[in-house]
């Protein structure tokens, strides 16, 4: 299992997109196959819940869900995800420790007002 250090932190970066069905609920196990096929192509690394993922648009719930799922499917890449989305500084300290537990290797940050 890799984990995402100086010396790894090259190569392929994969943007992991939420397949949604109709109603906008996530269909997780496409999205699990997903992640099972971008990693039998030889990506180095999964970005989970980023912009092409419609992080903004997820619930808390469902972007950890997301990043346990590709977590769980990673192989021998390394996944690194966005954590802090919420409104309140409070709110993202509590949403990084959660990201952090779902076993990601690197957490993402972005800048205030992101989305």
């Amino acid at each position: 299992m890799a984990k995402l250090t100086r010396e790894n932190k090259d190569g392929i970066y994969s943007l992991m997109l939420t397949p949604f069905f109709e109603d906008r609920s996530i269909d997780y196990n496409t999205y699990e196959e997903y992640a099972e096929w971008q990693v039998s192509q030889g990506v180095a690394h999964l970005f989970a819940v980023c912009g092409s993922s419609e992080m903004t648009q997820l619930t808390l719930e469902e972007r950890l869900k997301l990043a346990e799922l590709t977590v769980k499917h990673k192989g021998n890449t390394t996944v690194v995800a966005t954590a802090n989305l919420e409104k309140t500084k409070e709110e993202n300290l509590e949403e990084i420790k959660k990201m952090e537990q779902t076993g990601v290797d690197g957490i993402v940050l972005t800048t205030k007002g992101y989305g």
